[in-house]
């Protein structure tokens, strides 16, 4: 079992995976492609499951499933200049540099905000 945030639409392959949950219907349509696309990979064969919550947008593609799939895919934009998404992958940087290091885990805030505030 793996549970995941968006980032499972930025097309990881995940090997065996073989059915993907979603936990309520993604906000778009390249969206619910990407995460549904990430099951299936090593031979082909998937099961994608997508539990609407009671929110009107999950209702709409609950009654009418297709829709979602169907026409042109709108492909996904990222705003570089976000303030919010820069921090997380500076952090994610940080991180990541200091497992490599094998720095001690003292040695590592317990907060990351009081990194993002120098």
């Amino acid at each position: 079992m793996l549970s995941c945030t968006p980032t499972l639409e930025m097309g990881i392959d995940i090997g065996d995976l073989s059915t993907v949950i979603l936990c309520s219907m993604p906000p778009a349509q390249s969206q619910f492609l990407q995460r549904a696309g990430r099951a299936g990979c090593k031979d082909g064969n998937s099961l994608t499951l997508a539990i609407a919550n009671a929110k009107l947008h999950d209702l709409y593609f609950y009654e009418d499933p297709m829709d979602m799939i169907a026409g042109n895919v709108t492909p996904p934009k990222i705003f570089l200049k976000a303030s919010a998404v820069l921090e997380r992958q500076f952090v994610a940087f940080c991180m990541d540099s200091w497992v490599k290091e094998g720095i001690s885990e003292e040695v590592i805030p317990d907060k990351t905000g009081v990194i993002l505030k120098k």
